[in-house]
């Protein structure tokens, strides 16, 4: 058992995605300029937000507005763990159009949509956010924290070429590591505003759409016989091990427990 009293664990090449377990410690008052968004694993978190002691128990979020002070404490000998992400609140307009910051008084929410994209967005620390892959974990952090906070956002006309030329793009260069500048390109159409329209007119993001387009290329590849390493460099992953993840990230499964299911015994 590791003895020591605070361990941090970063995400590689970032320092905005941690994991950290305290125990018999603490946190003096202090702010952050950014939002802290955070989930607890294990234990209570104890923690003073805007003039009131918080606990977060596990599978409950913790939400910081910025430049708000707050500490954080053990309650129990156990001591507590949580994942956490820091996000600029300029990374978060661009994704938001230029509207008031979602609050959340209390510095709690069990949100479903909120937790679920806390789980989604902390869930792998081995591996660190990209361009694309960030965007869109911003973006639907954004989204539940509207949802959390109870707060509408403020409607915008839609445009639907861009999102037709997006589309179209995508399923035309789904092999290609597609950047954000290539859609802009491609759509005519400022990335963040195209994000925001394609969810709202198709019912997910770009880049969850390509992601399940290589998905399904790679599940007919599987099927007419492609080893899981060629089937990963076709469909433009890195290596295997990032296939499996991404593959049982949106099917629920491996590769291989997809694949024995579906091959006749």
């Amino acid at each position: 058992m590791d003895k020591r009293l605070l361990t941090i664990f970063k995400a590689p090449g970032e320092d905005d995605r941690i994991e950290a377990r305290l125990r018999h410690s603490e946190f003096a008052t202090h702010r952050h300029d950014s939002y802290t968004l955070a989930l607890t694993l294990s234990g209570v978190q104890g923690f003073n937000y805007r003039g009131e002691q918080r606990h977060s128990l596990p599978g409950q979020a913790v939400i910081l507005h910025p430049d708000e002070p707050h500490d954080g404490k053990t309650v129990a000998d156990a001591g507590f763990s949580y994942r956490a992400i820091a996000v600029d609140p300029f990374e978060m307009q661009l994704c938001l159009g230029g509207v008031d910051l979602p609050f959340i008084s209390s510095g709690l929410s069990e949100h479903p949509a909120l937790v679920h994209t806390l789980r989604q967005v902390l869930n792998d620390l081995s591996q660190p956010l990209h361009g694309f892959e960030r965007q869109d974990a911003i973006q639907s952090l954004c989204h539940g924290l509207f949802l959390a906070s109870g707060k509408k956002a403020v409607a915008e006309q839609l445009d639907m070429r861009a999102v037709r030329l997006a589309r179209e793009y995508m399923l035309d260069n789904w092999q290609s590591q597609i950047t954000l500048e290539a859609l802009e390109q491609e759509s005519d159409c400022d990335r963040y505003k195209l994000t925001r329209d394609f969810k709202r007119l198709l019912g997910t993001s770009p880049y969850r759409f390509l992601q399940l387009r290589r998905l399904d290329k790679a599940r007919a590849l599987m099927q007419s016989g492609s080893s899981l390493a060629d089937t990963a460099a076709c469909c433009g992953y890195a290596d295997q091990s990032h296939f499996t993840r991404q593959f049982r990230h949106y099917v629920g499964m491996t590769p291989g427990q997809w694949l024995k299911a579906k091959m006749p015994q």
